[in-house]
């Protein structure tokens, strides 16, 4: 629902400022179609996507996340759109942090460092969650041994 409201607040924000016409230059409109198509495919997979369920030790039942994570990533090009969709997701981040930072109700010699509070999270975020595919597909196969088996 929050990912609902802001994109129509940005969508009606772009049409009251008249901005349809430099959509083109603009780079958070662009990085908010692809953070768009990242979403909605990363549902459909995860959410939607095929269902495995396993017997934990403790003897309930849950979805095998893990399984379907190695299988999606075992495949180079899937690994690549996902490492390059969060690394579009955190620029748009950065621009619209840096951008809420500097003209949201802030006293101007406060805005600059609010604004590199926000790169300072939001690049070693999305690092962490890119890093996810890259280790499953370099580890393979060779990451389930150290996990503990299932029942």
């Amino acid at each position: 629902l929050g990912f609902v409201a802001h994109a129509a607040a940005g969508l009606y924000l772009t049409w009251k400022f008249k901005k349809w016409r430099a959509l083109a230059s603009s780079r958070l409109a662009l990085s908010s179609l692809a953070v768009l198509l990242f979403v909605v495919l990363h549902v459909l997979h995860f959410r939607f996507g095929p269902v495995t369920m396993v017997t934990t030790a403790g003897g309930q039942r849950v979805r095998d996340l893990f399984s379907l994570e190695m299988e999606l990533f075992a495949d180079p090009r899937m690994v690549a759109f996902y490492a390059a969709s969060v690394g579009v997701l955190g620029y748009h981040l950065s621009l619209g942090w840096a951008k809420v930072a500097l003209t949201v109700g802030r006293p101007q010699p406060l805005g600059k460092p609010a604004a590199a509070i926000g790169e300072f999270a939001v690049w070693p975020l999305c690092l962490g969650f890119a890093a996810v595919p890259l280790y499953l597909h370099a580890a393979g196969e060779s990451c389930r041994a150290g996990l503990p088996a299932f029942a």
